[in-house]
């Protein structure tokens, strides 16, 4: 891994926790089955997030990735009668939330104002 990669993964690696909290709260905004009356209890979404965050963060600049975590999840997810639609809604949103944190660390985020970053909780925290 280059030197830029290991400090990136070094500034998302300890807000992981932030992030899952913030993640869960997108995802379950968005879509009924994550939902108060979903079939996945809120700290079953937020422990899924943070493992995935966490797979996914660690996994930056390698060649081979590590798909136990994701395969966890999906077989977690189908068990529970989460729909597939649900499955890949929270898919794509993780993937754009994980992007706004990495241009957010990366420095990114000189492009947008506070008031945009602190809706999203990614500054002042």
């Amino acid at each position: 891994m280059d030197d830029g990669l290991r400090r990136l993964v070094d500034v998302l690696l300890p807000g992981i926790d932030r992030f899952a909290d913030l993640l869960t709260d997108r995802i379950t905004e968005g879509e009924d089955a994550y939902g108060d009356h979903g079939h996945v209890t809120h700290d079953q979404l937020r422990t899924s997030c943070a493992d995935n965050l966490h797979s996914m963060i660690t996994q930056l600049g390698r060649d081979a990735l590590a798909l136990r975590v994701a395969h966890d999840t999906g077989r977690f997810k189908a068990e529970h009668g989460v729909p597939l639609s649900a499955v890949t809604h929270a898919y794509r949103v993780a993937g754009r939330f994980m992007r706004e944190c990495i241009l957010h660390e990366a420095g990114g985020h000189r492009h947008q104002g506070d008031a945009a970053r602190r809706r999203r909780g990614l500054v002042g925290q």
